[in-house]
């Protein structure tokens, strides 16, 4: 009995001790609470984040599957490398300067909002002409990923490295994420 006295009256000192601290940085407790707060609200919506499935996927964990075991109906599968012809093209004509190979890329509703403001394959010719007289080029091109979404289409993001287009060797990194219609065919560049 008098060893769980002894230990008993260790922890009361050592929880003293730890209240007195507490009080004397009361900062470190308002931050503490505050990271606590905020990791249990991360926590809560993380099931509800669209990109979760396709980490999940990445990672080898189980997908949601109908009753027969086969994948759910119409969920897409997760990011992947799948390069798509259209935007290939597309990157190939914009690193070779060459228009046609852009324009040819796309779907023709991404063509008329070109014309609908004042664009034209002999303007985007142009423009490249242009960057290619300055000794603009591109150095270096990644895909990022080629995500399907649920009505076939698809988003594909880029990061590509250039120099010579905001001024004279100048490097700069830009990104696109391009949507691709079913049809393969790109319907809009952000």
């Amino acid at each position: 009995m008098d060893v769980l006295g002894v230990f008993g009256r260790g922890i009361v000192r050592a929880l003293a001790l730890l209240v007195l601290w507490l009080i004397r940085v009361r900062r470190v407790i308002f931050v503490g609470a505050g990271l606590v707060v905020a990791a249990w609200l991360v926590t809560l919506s993380v099931p509800r984040l669209p990109i979760l499935s396709s980490f999940q996927s990445m990672f080898g964990q189980v997908s949601p599957t109908t009753q027969t075991g086969t994948r759910a109906a119409n969920r897409p599968v997760g990011i992947t490398g799948e390069p798509v012809a259209s935007v290939d093209a597309y990157i190939k004509g914009l690193t070779e300067f060459d228009a046609q190979l852009m324009w040819g890329s796309l779907a023709e509703e991404a063509i008329n909002q070109m014309k609908s403001r004042g664009g034209s394959l002999d303007a985007l010719q142009s423009g490249l002409d242009d960057a290619k007289k300055r000794g603009a080029r591109y150095e270096d091109i990644s895909m990022i990923g080629n995500y399907p979404l649920q009505d076939g289409r698809r988003y594909l993001f880029y990061v590509l490295s250039r120099r010579g287009f905001s001024g004279p060797d100048q490097l700069e990194q830009i990104f696109f994420v391009f949507t691709v219609s079913r049809d393969g065919k790109i319907t809009r560049i952000d």
